[in-house]
């Protein structure tokens, strides 16, 4: 008698059991496919500042004049970072799916990406009027973009690993050859290199006048970059 309401109890408890785990595993799946997306959006953004800090080195070496540089320094990072409304909500999202595996990472994630945000937008044209107070914000800036960039990094791998050995080791791989590969190679930067040359022979003329050079002037010249 026992066993005839023992079994089916037995079995209901199984299919429940089963179930939940689906549910559970389900569940998981789909989180870790937000995870993966997440990490994809913070690693794009990572590649997007060492690209970046490469240009700016490049353009540092070629400038005349730091009034020069700053110019050419303002143009690129208006032109190259991505900052389209979808990519911002993009990164906005990416930070709540990490906070649902890291909340403190999550958080030191933002700042760091609002700070990046922010060098972006700052300008020395007037300061540039002074060379050691230029020098001495330019290289404030670019501490501080140097600092932000490897603390940016090292969350992105700590998030790969989280996801995965395997996505770590091929992050890392993927950061060595981003490393390695020279930017005056790419197509764009070509363009804009070309545009700079161009600016400074025309201007290094008797008749010209050297305030009105315009970098913007070579319209998406960095869009292949």
């Amino acid at each position: 008698m026992e066993d005839k309401y023992l079994y089916p109890l037995i079995g209901i408890l199984l299919g429940w059991f089963l179930k939940e785990i689906s549910t559970a595993f389900q569940v998981s799946q789909e989180s870790k496919r937000r995870l993966g997306k997440a990490i994809s959006s913070l690693a794009y953004l990572n590649r997007e500042m060492i690209i970046i800090q490469g240009q700016l080195e490049i353009f540092k070496d070629l400038s005349d004049s730091h009034q020069e540089y700053e110019r050419f320094r303002q143009y690129i990072l208006k032109k190259y970072p991505r900052k389209d409304e979808s990519f911002i909500k993009l990164v906005q999202d990416s930070l709540s799916t990490v906070a649902e595996f890291s909340p403190l990472s999550a958080l030191n994630i933002e700042q760091i990406v609002n700070r990046y945000w922010f060098l972006q937008e700052a300008k020395l044209s007037e300061t540039s009027k002074d060379y050691e107070l230029y020098i001495y914000q330019l290289s404030s800036l670019e501490v501080g973009f140097d600092i932000y960039q490897k603390q940016l990094e090292k969350a992105v791998k700590k998030l790969a690993f989280m996801y995965s050995i395997k996505t770590l080791v091929q992050y890392i791989f993927e950061l060595k050859k981003i490393r390695k590969n020279n930017p005056r190679e790419s197509k764009g930067f070509k363009t804009m290199l070309e545009q700079f040359k161009a600016a400074k022979d025309k201007y290094s003329q008797p008749n010209s006048t050297p305030n009105k050079t315009n970098p913007a002037d070579a319209e998406n010249r960095a869009d292949d970059l």
